[in-house]
């Protein structure tokens, strides 16, 4: 997805010439439908900032995108998070 002055750049060169405030005003407007619930997810730990502070990563491993991020790398915060997510049938474990 592409925002305000590089969207406005891009419209101007297909020779649809709009204002940044509009780009945005559109891509704002713009209704999503949310994505179905993964079914097979990956969970991995990282550092937000190395050696100091750890998350776990919740991915899904079909569709290739994040699902959530989880405080801490421990195994409550991980339960729990999972426990929110009830379509998940295999989970994978880095």
């Amino acid at each position: 997805m592409l925002g305000d002055d590089s969207g406005a750049r891009l419209l101007q060169r297909l020779a649809m010439p709009v204002s940044c405030d509009t780009v945005l005003r559109l891509i704002r407007r713009r209704r999503t439908k949310p994505p179905p619930p993964p079914p097979v997810v990956g969970v991995d730990d990282w550092a937000w900032r190395r050696g100091t502070a750890f998350s776990a990563v919740v991915c899904d491993l079909e569709k290739y995108r994040v699902v959530d991020l989880l405080p801490g790398r421990a195994a409550g915060p991980v339960r729990d998070g999972l426990a929110a997510h009830p379509s998940v049938i295999i989970i994978s474990r880095d």
